[in-house]
């Protein structure tokens, strides 16, 4: 993943001075440095399954020497827990470092400390809540202590950021460990990827994710295109982004409308998260607009198989995915007085995706009946 070659680099980095002073230069005490590596345990969802916004992969198999080191550096002992399991999970004692290095200047430092790491207690680490103010993001399962959870995760930001999808207010849910409502992450990066076209590629737009088309608009991406260059808007962006937790529920509440066009006609568009722990999570929208000029979408992204009972219960059921995984099963319920309801395949073309959802993702697309200029929805999953 992206902190392999962002926090974990840094680490690298640190290291190098810390080595070369003697330890004179020794930052590990600072906050930033601290959180910059707690992120990577923190965003875990189960096994190799990570929290994955933008251009994050969803599978995700951490350099085990790296996340290790930088949690003794650091005095974590969930890190270092990651760290050692990482190094069981990829095989290390049996296979070496062959498949889990891209680099000598990892390779080496990590024989000094591979028998530690390999003797080390290595407890899947499942931390509770965690929201990070800067992105923002969030992330709540319903108990800390084991894979048989359900965990939410939503994302605020701008649409300006690196490696960007328009994807303010997105939503995943894994439950038992597997993934059900989702984010496709990115094809193999082309040409077109970095250019202009970038949000031509419909892993990067709105309509698939778990995200509203108002008035047949999407979310608008915060970088524009110019013969003078890319011109930055940093206000295409998640208002009013609010975060709390208690032992009953977690919940992570912005506004989107920034986040689309004018044409949209939005005045304000309302998301409020919430994890009900160990029964289910809700997505309510309340949104006010200028006109109804167009149609009100609420699109969800599964990598479950989806059918329409008729009576208010989508059923998402257990699929199989790439190398022998499977998606989680869950129900989704609306409200049939409000929405109109399709379920479309998503043929899955691109190898790098076909590696981790096999052939196919679904888009369920929920359509208001009658949109009034103000209005609302809630939308839950459960078992």
């Amino acid at each position: 993943g992206y902190w392999g070659r962002a926090g974990a680099s840094l680490y690298d980095c640190l290291e190098w001075l810390y080595s070369a002073t003697g330890g004179s230069i020794d930052v590990y005490d600072e906050p930033l440095v601290q959180n910059i590596g707690k992120f990577i345990y923190r965003v875990q969802i189960a096994d190799r399954y990570f929290i994955n916004f933008a251009d994050a992969s969803p599978v995700v198999m951490p350099a085990f020497a790296v996340v290790y080191g930088y949690g003794k550096r650091i005095g974590d002992d969930a890190m270092v827990a990651l760290g050692a399991w990482s190094a069981k999970q990829q095989g290390v004692a049996e296979k070496g470092l062959s498949e889990s290095f891209g680099s000598m200047g990892r390779a080496l430092p990590a024989l000094f400390s591979l028998n530690e790491i390999l003797d080390a207690e290595a407890p899947h680490p499942f931390p509770r809540d965690a929201f990070r103010a800067q992105i923002p993001v969030f992330a709540a399962p319903h108990q800390g202590v084991s894979a048989d959870l359900l965990i939410v995760s939503a994302k605020g930001g701008h649409n300006a950021e690196s490696h960007n999808h328009n994807d303010i207010g997105h939503v995943v849910v894994y439950l038992d460990g597997q993934p059900v409502l989702v984010d496709a992450g990115v094809e193999t990066y082309t040409a077109k990827t970095f250019s202009s076209e970038r949000y031509d590629i419909w892993t990067m737009q709105s309509q698939y994710h778990t995200l509203p088309t108002v008035n047949g608009q999407m979310q608008i991406p915060g970088r524009v295109y110019s013969e003078a260059g890319i011109d930055y808007h940093y206000d295409i962006a998640a208002r009013d982004v609010s975060y709390t937790a208690s032992e009953a529920d977690a919940t992570f509440t912005l506004d989107l409308a920034q986040a689309y066009p004018p044409e949209a006609q939005i005045d304000s568009w309302m998301r409020t998260v919430v994890l009900h722990r160990g029964e289910g999570v809700t997505i309510a929208d309340q949104y006010a607009l200028k006109a109804v000029t167009g149609d009100v979408v609420m699109n969800v992204l599964t990598a479950c198989g989806a059918e329409d009972s008729g009576d208010g219960t989508i059923a998402l059921n257990e699929v199989e995915l790439a190398d022998g995984r499977v998606s989680g099963a869950a129900r989704l319920h609306y409200d049939v007085d409000v929405f109109d309801v399709a379920i479309e395949d998503i043929a899955i073309e691109d190898a790098r995706l076909k590696t981790i959802w096999g052939d196919l993702l679904r888009r369920i697309t929920l359509t208001v009946k009658n949109p009034e200029p103000r209005g609302g929805w809630t939308i839950r999953v459960t078992r």
